[in-house]
C-alpha cells in the first residue's frame, strides 16, 4: 500500500491483543488510519496493512512471497495475526484518508466483505475461546467470576506491564530492529502528493469563479456590508495550487475581517479536494 505515516496510535503485538478486539477497538473510535502487521514466518518477513474508514476495514495488503489484495489480503492477515508479531496502528487526518483512497484503489474490500469482517472474526473469537484445552478434563466447572477475589490495584496486570514497556520508544525500536522492520518515512505523504492529481487550468478557473460565489453568499448573508469585492487568483505551484485572495470591504473593523476571513477559509476547505495554499489580503474599500 502508498500511505502517508499518519499518527502513531497504539504499538503492540499480536500476543497482547487479538485481531478482533483491535477492530472492536478502533470501530468504537470510528477510526480513520491503518493496522501494520509484521510477522516472520519460514525465515521470511512478511507484511499485512488494514486500511480502515469511520472504523470500519475498507482495504487489505499482504506482502510475503506474494503480494495479495483485497479478500486474499484479508484472509492472509487472519491467518499471519496467530504467529508472533508487530502490531503497529496509525491514525489518519481527513486529507491522509482522501488520498490513501486515492493511491489504493486496487487494495479496496467490496462492501460485502467489509460488512461480514467483523461479524466473522467475533465468530472465530469465539469458536477458538471455547475450544477444549487439551489435558484439561471436561467435567471441570468453570470458576465464578462473581467469588473471584477482585484484583489489588498495587498488583500490576501483566499484560498492562509489557503494554508499558512495548510503548517505550527504546522497546519500540530493539523491537523494529529485531523484525527487520523500518518506520514509514515522515516525507512519504509528500511523495504520494506529487503523483496527486492537480487540477487543469480551465477545472481551476471554474474552480474560482465557484469559490467567489459561494464566499460573496456567505458573508453577504452574515455580515451588513456597504460595499463588498473579492478576487481570487489561482496558480499551480509544483505540487499545490496557490489561491491569492484580495479582499476590499466597507465598513472595515477587526471584528468584521476576521468574520470574512474565517468564511473564506472554511469555504476553502469545504470546497477543495486537492491541495492548496492561500495568500489572503483584507482591505477597507
Amino acid at each position: 500500500m502508498q500511505l502517508p505515516k499518519g499518527e502513531s496510535y497504539k504499538f503492540t503485538s499480536t500476543k497482547n491483543i487479538s485481531m478482533s478486539a483491535l477492530l472492536d477497538e478502533l470501530s468504537s473510535l470510528d477510526f480513520n488510519g491503518y493496522v501494520r502487521l509484521t510477522v516472520e514466518r519460514d525465515d521470511n518477513l512478511e507484511d499485512g496493512y488494514l486500511m480502515l474508514k469511520d472504523g470500519v476495514v475498507i482495504g487489505a495488503e499482504f506482502q510475503g512471497e506474494k503480494t495479495l489484495d483485497s479478500k486474499k489480503a484479508l484472509d492472509e492477515i487472519k491467518s499471519a495475526w496467530k504467529v508472533e508479531g508487530i502490531v503497529d496502528v496509525y491514525k489518519f487526518s481527513d486529507f491522509q484518508m482522501q488520498i490513501s483512497l486515492e493511491e489504493n484503489e486496487g487494495t479496496l474490500l467490496s462492501s460485502k466483505t467489509t460488512a461480514q469482517t467483523k461479524k466473522t472474526e467475533s465468530k472465530a473469537e469465539k469458536k477458538e475461546e471455547k475450544a477444549p484445552v487439551e489435558d484439561t478434563p471436561a467435567a471441570q466447572p468453570e470458576p465464578v467470576v462473581a467469588n473471584a477475589p477482585p484484583i489489588s490495584e498495587n498488583t500490576p496486570d501483566e499484560s498492562a506491564l509489557a503494554q508499558d514497556i512495548i510503548d517505550k520508544r527504546s522497546e519500540r525500536l530493539a523491537l523494529l530492529k529485531k523484525f527487520g522492520m523500518a518506520e514509514p518515512e515522515d516525507d512519504f505523504a509528500e511523495a504520494i502528493l506529487s503523483g496527486f492529481k492537480m487540477p487543469s487550468d480551465r477545472e481551476l478557473n471554474t474552480t474560482s469563479r465557484e469559490l467567489k460565489k459561494d464566499i460573496v453568499k456567505k458573508v453577504k448573508d452574515s455580515s451588513k456590508l456597504d460595499e463588498f469585492d473579492l478576487y481570487i487568483s489561482p496558480a499551480v505551484l509544483n505540487d499545490t495550487v496557490e489561491f491569492r485572495i484580495e479582499v476590499y470591504i466597507k465598513p472595515y473593523n477587526k471584528k468584521i475581517e476576521k468574520e470574512v476571513q474565517s468564511t473564506i477559509e472554511s469555504t476553502l476547505k469545504e470546497k477543495l479536494t486537492f491541495p492548496y495554499e492561500k495568500g489572503l489580503s483584507i482591505n477597507e474599500a
